[in-house]
């Protein structure tokens, strides 16, 4: 969770985003008045890298189909970057800022899949759907299939790096690098169990014995 610098006074603006943007900055950012606290965060630059003072507007209100899907997000800016920068956005802009917001969230879900696919085998569908399920996406705001493609074709390469940097370190320590499932305590036996439901009879009939002497 992210938060907020102080500020002599807020001001809102309301910028259409994409599905998954809308997910990832609802469940990232801190919320105050209906609005996301954007300055502090990593992406507060890129909201005013997209305003504008000017007062021009495009011919058409119409939106096209493109943006059907967009949900609208009110954020809150700066007194110094509303009158600075602006309060305004167009289209193209508010594409920009989509476009570079689903690259990074697409990255950093998919370095994570990779460190963690560099200590486990775990299966990459089911790495994607765990971070899925982190984040809070749906499978209509974010397709596991398309993350699945990006991966295999983008970050194998990046998995391969953690698994030597990982094997190096390791070697560095004078350690024998093992599989996560290797590290976490394994569950007993069945034997174990047996033994220990045997030894819990014997003794429970063995108080029982030893009260009836009594």
């Amino acid at each position: 969770m992210y938060f907020c610098r102080p500020m002599s006074e807020k001001f809102s603006i309301t910028i259409m985003t994409d599905p998954m943007v809308w997910r990832f900055l609802q469940n990232s950012v801190r919320q105050s008045d209906g609005a996301l606290e954007m300055p502090g965060t990593p992406w507060y630059g890129l909201v005013t890298s997209i305003l504008s003072r000017s007062t021009v507007r495009m011919p058409s209100k119409m939106r096209s189909a493109k943006y059907s899907r967009f949900l609208p997000c009110r954020i809150w800016i700066t007194e110094h970057d509303f009158f600075h920068y602006g309060w305004q956005t167009n289209q193209y802009q508010e594409h920009r800022f989509n476009m570079i917001m689903k690259r990074w969230i697409c990255d950093e879900m998919l370095r994570r899949v990779a460190a963690l696919r560099s200590c486990s085998d775990i299966a990459i569908n089911k790495a994607v759907e765990h971070y899925m399920i982190s984040y809070g996406f749906s499978d209509e705001e974010m397709n596991p299939e398309s993350m699945r493609k990006a991966y295999m074709r983008n970050y194998r390469t990046v998995e391969k790096e953690y698994r030597d940097f990982a094997r190096e370190a390791c070697e560095e320590a004078g350690a024998t690098m093992k599989p996560i499932h290797a590290i976490l305590p394994q569950p007993p036996s069945r034997s174990v169990y047996r033994h220990r439901k045997i030894y819990t009879h014997r003794k429970i009939k063995d108080e029982y014995q030893l009260k009836l002497e009594i």
